[in-house]
């Protein structure tokens, strides 16, 4: 994130806009994990925005099964590919 971005999406919440993003943070030892960041508006009890909660959760785990998941789909659609035009192929004789 830089400044400039997150405050414009506290400023977002400040009009009463709910904000969710996922980011993926690289991390100094080459790794990366993945978070959730959500902001939203705080209200008090006559319905007036009197702050900002900003609430940020690691997504590593999910986003690695999602990214596995999506490249294991692909391998199988190319497959199914290969097989379609195997078996459209005519039989030589």
């Amino acid at each position: 994130h830089t400044i400039e971005e997150m405050t414009n999406k506290v400023a977002l919440a400040f009009e009463g806009k709910s904000w969710k993003e996922e980011r993926k943070i690289n991390l100094s030892s080459g790794e990366y994990e993945w978070v959730q960041n959500e902001y939203f508006p705080v209200q008090n009890d006559n319905g007036i925005i009197i702050g900002v909660s900003i609430y940020t959760i690691n997504i590593t785990a999910r986003k690695k099964s999602e990214l596995d998941l999506i490249e294991k789909n692909q391998q199988l659609s190319d497959i199914a590919q290969i097989h379609s035009h195997t078996i459209r192929r005519p039989l030589a004789n």
